[in-house]
């Protein structure tokens, strides 16, 4: 078998993966990439916006559209400090908590459905090797 055609492989189970994804969040009316803000801030409740996206490994400004939504979605509130107004804590609403358990759920079912085909095994050797070739990848000499 080709390498090429194992790569075509992997990108289509990742983007047929992906579409029905989309569909658990869009159903549950959320853009990609709000459900783990949803998930983060349900963890860390009163996190600032700046340690969202830390945990996140974003930058702060690159979520302040995704917060927006989610607060006038009534999924999340947002308070300013009283100490210091230039910070504000995230909070998640009980509407948001509910959300993202439902859409969590169906997003557990999505894998399951995924991987439903595997034996434990089967699905540890798949993890396995695709470890290998991540670690693989992130050397930095491999294709210099």
């Amino acid at each position: 078998m080709e390498k090429i055609d194992i790569i075509g492989n992997m990108l289509t189970f990742m983007h047929m993966h992906r579409q029905k994804v989309h569909a658990c969040i869009s159903e549950a009316g959320l853009y990609h990439g709000q459900l783990p803000i949803l998930e983060v801030v349900e963890q860390n409740n009163g996190c600032t916006q700046k340690e969202l996206a830390e945990k996140l490994h974003v930058s702060a400004p690159s979520i302040t559209n995704s917060i927006k939504r989610l607060e006038r979605k009534g999924l999340l509130t947002k308070t300013f400090d009283t100490k210091d107004s230039r910070y504000s804590k995230i909070t998640i609403t009980d509407t948001g908590k509910e959300v993202c358990t439902l859409t969590c759920q169906k997003f557990q079912e999505v894998n399951t459905q995924c991987f439903s085909v595997l034996s434990e095994e089967e699905q540890e050797t798949l993890n396995s090797l695709i470890m290998k070739l991540i670690v693989n990848i992130e050397k930095e000499d491999t294709y210099a």
